[in-house]
C-alpha cells in the first residue's frame, strides 16, 4: 500500500498500469511470469493450509525450500504424473508446527506423528477446499493447477539436540556426532528453509 502510494504521488502517469510484485522479502522487482505465477500459488497455498482447523496442533509457519523460490533454479522438476494426466513442476516446502509438549521426543514417534498429521491435512485439503493430495510416509504433494508443493513437516523439538550437537563447538571430540540423515535432515527442515526465505 505504502508503495503505491508513493508510486501514485510521484509518477501518477504509471502508479495505474503498475504491478507491484512482492515476495517473502518485500518487493521482487525482477521475477519473470513464471516466478510470479509460483509466488501467487504459494502464497495462496500457504493460506489454504494456515486455515486448516481439524489439526491438533496450529500451524506456525509455511516456509518456502525450493530453489525455484531463491530464484537459482537451474532444471525444473517434473511432479509424478497426476490421474488428469497435466505436468506440473514439484517445490519443496516446510511445514512448522507451534510449540508443543505433546510432540514426542523419540525420532521414530515424531515421524509417525508427523505421517498422521499428513493424513489429516489430506483429508481436510480435499473434503472442504476440493485440493488434491499425496501422501507417503515422509512427505505430502499437493496439487494445484501449475505446480506441486510438497510438504514436508518440521517441529523443533524432533530436532534441538541434533542442531545443539552439531553447533556445539566445545564439545570434546570423543562426543558421539549425530548420524548423517540426521544432519541431512537438519539442513533440509531447518536450515534450508529459512536461508531460501532470506535470499
Amino acid at each position: 500500500q505504502i508503495v503505491r502510494k508513493l508510486l501514485g504521488r510521484h509518477f501518477p502517469e504509471v502508479a495505474s498500469g503498475a504491478d507491484i510484485i512482492t515476495g517473502a522479502m518485500g518487493v521482487v522487482t525482477n521475477l519473470g511470469e513464471r516466478e510470479r505465477r509460483l509466488w501467487v500459488a504459494f502464497q495462496a497455498f500457504r493460506a489454504h493450509l494456515c486455515q486448516l482447523s481439524s489439526l491438533p496442533l496450529t500451524i506456525k509457519d509455511v516456509h518456502p525450500s525450493d530453489r525455484s523460490f531463491s530464484y537459482m533454479e537451474l532444471a525444473l522438476r517434473n511432479a509424478p504424473s497426476a490421474a488428469d494426466g497435466i505436468q506440473r513442476t514439484l517445490h519443496d516446502t516446510v511445514v512448522e508446527f507451534e510449540s508443543s509438549a505433546r510432540w514426542p521426543d523419540n525420532p521414530e514417534a515424531a515421524r509417525k506423528v508427523a505421517g498422521a498429521m499428513m493424513l489429516q491435512m489430506k483429508d481436510e485439503l480435499q473434503s472442504d477446499l476440493g485440493i488434491e493430495a499425496d501422501v507417503t510416509a515422509d512427505f505430502i504433494d499437493v496439487r494445484y493447477p501449475e505446480f506441486v508443493f510438497r510438504i514436508r513437516i518440521f517441529h523443533e523439538q524432533e530436532l534441538r539436540f541434533v542442531a545443539h550437537r552439531v553447533t556445539n563447538f566445545t564439545a570434546p571430540p570423543s562426543a558421539v556426532l549425530p548420524s548423517d540423515a540426521d544432519i541431512d535432515r537438519l539442513r533440509s527442515l531447518w536450515w534450508r528453509p529459512r536461508v531460501r526465505q532470506a535470499l
